[in-house]
């Protein structure tokens, strides 16, 4: 055994020894071994492409072109593999090594066989012959690819100066493009079925990472990344007909046959992708030295684009083939230089390098591993700053051989994609924890860097020209709508928000699903800038809001070019001279400013919409740009001229915008801000009279032009009559005094720092009239029928809500944006014919009802509900908290914030038990209004087994109500539930101490009633009780226990209609202006409320809010005119949204409807000296919190006087009565004896009878 391993190891040693010496034997040049690579890798090229062009005869196809083609690739393999053996004398060496010799030997035993079958079964489609076919040629392919493998291995053996397995490599795309076009036919001719679609699926994955490779490289084999070039200018070939031959490969896979079509296609698209990956093996075996290239202006485009793609994909030279149909099929040429070419390659190796180590120790990496994140990154800043460089030189490559084309704005656009990466990359790293203060310092200057790039792109900067075309500043636009967002988040790490959640948005608006959201828009610029022109069809679009307040804004700059000359003229007269050149550099940096932002839109600006008004601006601004550089003599012609052009601009603006949406207030708008334009330059015309410099005429004139505009105003817009008013009477104040500088010519600085000072009083009065002039304001009408008198009277304060409410949202005009709300108060009288007939008399009006809100008393609700839904008008009631209203069968369109006190029953018969209460009596005021309320009461207190008594008594029967608290003192009930109006329950706690009943009796009421309504000197009362003041009522109700709707929220959220506002801050304001009266911005009023329904406020703005958002909602579908137009369908849209889908963050707390009820909490107070506390909380799943811990008190109940004590028996008399009966009786018995026995003695005989009957 020992000799046999022997003889192995010597007859291997032997074989080595002999390969070595063949292979040193001959000298090789380079030349030559890349020709015998190539023709090597060439003989498998042959195999696949003999065994399509068999297929291809056998189907039909190109049959005599494809015999020819055959008998030629038979031809051409047989002196390629005799030159491989032999040599050819030139550059094909004799077969160099012992392997390779093999090899050749190899193919040549299974080649003739194969030929000879080629030749016998030409156009035979039996399947027995395709699978033999193919079964032959997967043989001998393997083999041929071993040959090239083996010229591979020898020269890596002997170190030439180039890369054998780059050139097999390139070499091996021709043949794996062939033999997927031969699979293709074998699988339309059924051979292999199982197993040959997957083949192909494999087949092309091998050409996809043999041309990444070649591109990228792979380390792991020792495949270099290419750089040269001009390889790169023919790689970018072969991807581009490799995408259109990839295309039906994909339809084959995807439908998973090989139609006539598909192969057609196939045929078609083959010829180009061969010659351009024959093309790619040449060059690679013999790299160019140079390759001049044209670029056109779309290349040069690509070029930056490419160089700037997310440098944490490296995507160079078309190196991503997946990722390049785009950039080949837009004329991608290669790198602008070699050197550019080179500085990519050595990013593409040091990302090789970095991507591996990541990998490393991805699984196992935390923000506590120092080391590794130092040095991801510090590579990841190298990469950075690589991407610059690389784009540095292709800037300078473009400005030296494309002067025509944009390369500024190219490299701008590519420096702020990388800018985003870079300003991503630092908040992870801040996030991190890493190197906080220079990360931060780093972020900052990054965003700076963008924002500064962003603006000298579109408004001018040295080096870069103003972007004059609107399609393009529509596409910046969309870049900064893009950035905002991002830059915020972006600064919220820097202040310290360093969650997971944040760093993972920030990264997911950078890398969403595959793309970069921000960089693919400024692809899109790039791609504009590029062309000089961006693609639009002008006018762009833009929102009625966005142009209302564009032209608003240029109405304020506008006025601004007058105030900045009045600030340069004052500080040259000697007027507050600092302070008055500080206003004017203030005021020309917030021109610029306001300009910029006009022209580049913002998120309530849009772009210019037509392109004349965009040119207008830029006229604007080059003449705003030159103030700086004036005299005082040249400034008076200068502000004329800017006002001349701001003129120009905002009547551009007007036309356009009304061609856009008639509905555009334009011209109002432009009149209200000139009122503010004419005031400035009324004050620049003054100080010019001052100086001597100005004319008396000009400014009587503009203060003509001035009264006629702010005439012309007040008669337009009822809404604003108030505020016009305002400032008419602030007018007054500077109307004599700068009149009478027109009258006299001249003016002192006293008189115009007068002046200066007063029509600063008016401007502020102007603004808020602006404001509404500026907008169009579509009335939404609402009608709003109110308790404010009757049995029950909360809608004063309901109103003094909704009309704070309506006013929030109006003036925000963020939840209906062009709209304002109109509400329409009647007093419904808590009766509900009254309220049948008036809201019918409204609905049969000319108003166009869109909603229907208001209502506290559920009788009311009941009735309009009906009215309501038959109307098609959607109803929402503030308070109407009766059981019947969540019936949905009953009222099925109906939905009431008021919360159900359904649980109050339940929160009675604790209390009952937990202070032993063995009897509740209630009394009621009308019966018919409230015996069926008090009967379930009653029911469930007789469930609960706690006793119960019934009486009522109206107001005006102060007698029936002495009655009923006499029996309740005389039966000692001292728990008393009293339902009916706070006079009634006045009457019936002053009543009980009439008829001497104690003090400390348990006083109960359920629903809600005003503020202090106990401390009220009731009239109706104090007649005929006329001690019982409502202090006495106080002293009387101590320890009462109240059971209402809470009407407050437990979060402090912001609240979805009322920005800025919490529940907290809005109710505080409701309060306040209930308490002082308030007036809305129409001029209209409510007094002061001294008792208000406090738990009604909040429901007060909520309604308001429910239909606003409702409205909102609607408006997505439909038009105003729809929602006017009481259509059934729209109706029940609208209903089911508010029913069904509606969630706000609500002033009284969350509203989420359920049914027809909102749920909600009820509160549980005690009256404690003159204020109700709160102890106890009843939440909408019914759990009830309430007792001793809760702060509830009994101290102050007292039980009903005693009886009086028992009189003693008078024993006395008894004994007394019995003692004389003793001595008197036998004394008158024996008087009755004798008279007897003597009337016997006298009378006759027989006589006696008769007496005795008489007696």
């Amino acid at each position: 055994m020992m000799a046999s391993s022997r003889s192995l190891v010597s007859i291997a040693a032997l074989a080595f020894f002999f390969q070595a010496y063949h292979a040193s034997a001959i000298t090789v040049t380079d030349v030559q071994w890349k020709a015998g690579l190539i023709a090597a890798g060439h003989q498998s090229w042959l195999i696949a492409k003999m065994q399509l062009e068999f297929l291809m005869i056998a189907k039909g196809v190109n049959v005599s072109k494809s015999k020819a083609n055959m008998e030629e690739s038979i031809s051409l393999f047989d002196s390629e593999h005799i030159m491989l053996r032999d040599g050819n004398g030139l550059d094909i060496v004799e077969a160099p090594s012992q392997a390779i010799v093999n090899a050749l030997g190899n193919v040549q035993a299974k080649w003739s066989p194969f030929k000879s079958f080629l030749k016998d079964n030409v156009a035979n489609t039996s399947p027995t012959v395709l699978t033999t076919l193919d079964d032959m040629g997967s043989e001998l392919y393997g083999l041929t690819q071993t040959c090239a493998s083996r010229y591979v291995d020898a020269i890596s053996g002997v170190e030439a100066n180039f890369s054998g397995l780059q050139v097999n490599t390139a070499n091996r795309q021709s043949m794996l493009v062939e033999k997927m076009a031969a699979e293709a036919f074998l699988l339309h001719f059924g051979v292999h079925p199982d197993t040959m679609l997957n083949r192909i699926v494999e087949t092309r994955a091998l050409f996809v990472d043999a041309h990444a490779g070649l591109l990228e490289g792979l380390n792991f084999v020792g495949l270099e990344a290419t750089v040269n070039k001009c390889i790169s200018q023919e790689m970018r070939l072969v991807t581009f007909f490799w995408d259109e031959f990839n295309e039906a490969i994909d339809t084959v896979i995807f439908e998973q046959l090989a139609s006539d079509n598909s192969l057609n296609d196939i045929v078609a698209k083959i010829a180009g992708l061969r010659t351009k990956a024959a093309a790619a093996t040449l060059a690679y075996a013999d790299p160019p030295l140079s390759c001049p290239t044209t670029m056109t202006r779309r290349q040069w485009q690509m070029a930056f684009d490419v160089s700037t793609r997310q440098l944490i994909r490296i995507l160079f030279l078309n190196s991503d083939v997946s990722a390049t149909a785009d950039l080949v099929a837009a004329d991608m040429a290669a790198a602008p230089t070699q050197l550019v070419s080179e500085k990519y390659g050595v990013m593409w190796l040091r990302w090789l390098s970095l991507g591996e180590f990541m990998a490393q120790n991805i699984n196992f990496v935390s923000d506590e591993d120092h080391r590794l994140l130092q040095i991801v990154e510090d590579q990841g800043k190298q990469f950075v700053n690589y991407g610059f460089e690389a784009l540095e030189d292709i800037f300078t490559e473009c400005k030296l051989k494309a002067p025509e084309v944009n390369c500024e704005e190219l490299k701008v656009t590519g420096v702020q994609r990388i800018l985003i990466q870079k300003a991503a990359f630092e908040a992870v790293l801040i996030g991190l924890e890493r190197n906080v203060t220079e990360n931060k310092k780093e972020m900052i200057q990054t965003i700076a860097r963008f924002e500064g790039s962003q603006s000298g792109l579109i408004h001018q900067q040295p080096g870069l020209p103003r972007t004059l075309d609107i399609c393009i500043l529509q596409e910046m636009k969309h870049v900064d709508n893009l950035w905002t967002p991002f830059k915020n988040l972006l600064l919220q790490v820097h202040d310290g928000d360093h969650s997971v959640a944040t760093l993972l948005t920030i990264w997911g608006m950078t890398w969403d699903a595959g793309v970069d959201p921000m960089s693919a828009q400024l692809t899109v610029a790039m791609q504009a800038y590029a062309e000089g022109r961006g693609v639009c069809t002008p006018p762009l679009t833009a929102s009625r809001q966005e142009l209302e307040s564009a032209i608003k804004e240029l109405g304020f700059l506008r006025a601004g070019t007058q105030k900045l000359a009045k600030h340069f003229l004052l500080s040259d007269i000697g007027i507050d001279s600092a302070e008055n050149m500080n206003i004017w550099h203030a005021t020309l940096k917030d021109l610029s400013t306001q300009l910029e932002r006009i022209i580049s839109g913002d998120t309530t600006l849009p772009v210019p919409i037509v392109q004349v008004v965009a040119d207008r601006l830029f006229d604007l601004a080059e003449d705003l740009a030159d103030v700086q550089s004036l005299t005082v003599d040249q400034y008076a012609h200068a502000s004329l001229n800017l006002l001349q052009k701001s003129e120009l601009a905002i009547n551009a603006y007007v036309d356009a915008a009304f061609d856009m949406d008639p509905n555009v207030p334009g011209a109002r708008s432009s009149l209200a801000s000139s009122l503010l334009m004419l005031l400035e330059k009324m004050c620049k015309e003054a100080v010019l009279v001052g100086l001597g410099k100005g004319s008396a005429a000009e400014l009587a004139s503009s203060i003509n032009h001035y009264e006629t505009s702010q005439q012309t105003l007040k008669a337009g817009v009822e809404i604003v009559i108030a505020q016009m008013e305002i400032v008419e009477s602030a007018w007054g104040e500077l109307q004599a005094k700068i009149k009478a500088i027109a009258s006299s010519g001249a003016a002192s600085d006293v008189a115009l720092s007068e002046i200066t000072s007063k029509a600063d009083a008016v401007k502020e009065a102007l603004l808020p009239a602006i404001d509404f002039y500026s907008v169009m304001t579509v009335s939404i009408d609402i009608l709003v029928p109110l308790p404010m008198t009757g049995t029950w009277s909360p809608g004063p304060t309901m109103k003094t809500a909704a009309m704070i409410a309506r006013d929030i949202i109006n003036q925000q005009q963020l939840v209906l944006p062009g709209f304002k709300i109109k509400l329409k108060f009647l007093d419904d009288q808590c009766d509900q014919g009254h309220a049948r007939r008036a809201v019918l008399e409204e609905f049969a009006g000319t108003d166009p009802w869109v909603g229907l809100a208001g209502m506290a008393c559920s009788s009311v609700c009941e009735s309009l509900a009906v009215v309501s839904s038959s109307m098609y008008i959607p109803t929402v009631g503030m308070d109407c908290s009766g059981k019947a209203l969540s019936d949905t069968s009953l009222f099925p369109d109906f939905v009431r914030l008021g919360v159900k006190t359904t649980s109050a029953k339940n929160v009675i018969i604790e209390w009952a038990k937990m202070f032993a209460w063995g009897h509740i009596a209630i009394v009621s005021g009308d019966p018919t209004i409230y015996r069926e309320e008090a009967t379930e009461y009653q029911e469930a207190f007789g469930n609960a087994g706690i006793g119960n008594s019934y009486a009522s008594s109206i107001e005006t029967d102060w007698q029936g109500m002495l009655l009923n608290m006499g029996a309740l003192k005389d039966g000692k009930r001292r728990v008393v539930m009293v339902f009916g109006t706070e006079t009634l329950f006045r009457m019936a706690v002053c009543a009980s101490a009439e008829v001497g009943s104690r003090e400390g009796m348990v006083w109960i009421s359920v629903g809600i009633r005003s503020r202090s309504w106990w401390i009220v000197n009731d009239e109706a009362v104090l007649q005929h009780a006329a001690s019982c003041t409502g202090s006495k009522v106080t002293s009387l109700l101590q320890s009462a226990l109240f059971i209402t709707g809470l009407g407050t929220s437990a979060s402090q959220e912001p609240l979805d209609c009322y920005d800025g506002y919490t529940s907290d801050s809005l109710l505080d304001h409701i309060h306040k202006s209930i308490a002082q009266g308030y007036n809305d911005v129409t001029g209209n009023s409510t007094g002061a409320i001294e008792h208000p329904h406090v738990e009604l406020m909040g429901a007060g703005a909520d309604a308001i809010c429910v239909q606003a958002k409702a409205i909102q909602h609607m408006l997505l579908d439909h038009d105003i005119s729809e929602l006017r137009s009481r259509q059934e369908a729209v109706y029940n849209k609208a209903v089911n949204f508010i029913r069904d889908e509606l969630q706000i963050e609500g002033v009284s707390g969350p509203v989420k409807f359920s049914g027809n009820d909102r749920p909600g909490r009820l509160g549980l107070w005690q009256l404690s000296g003159s204020e109700r506390i709160l102890v106890g909380t009843v939440y909408d799943n019914g759990t009830i919190e309430t007792g001793l811990s809760e702060g509830l008190r009994n101290e102050t109940w007292l039980p009903a006087f005693p009886e009086p004590p028992s009189q003693p028996f008078p024993i006395g008399y008894v004994i007394v009565s019995i003692g004389v009966c003793m001595i008197v009786c036998p004394i008158l018995l024996g008087c009755i004896v004798g008279h007897r026995s003597a009337l016997l003695a006298w009378n006759p005989k027989g006589s006696r009878k008769q007496e005795t009957e008489s007696v």
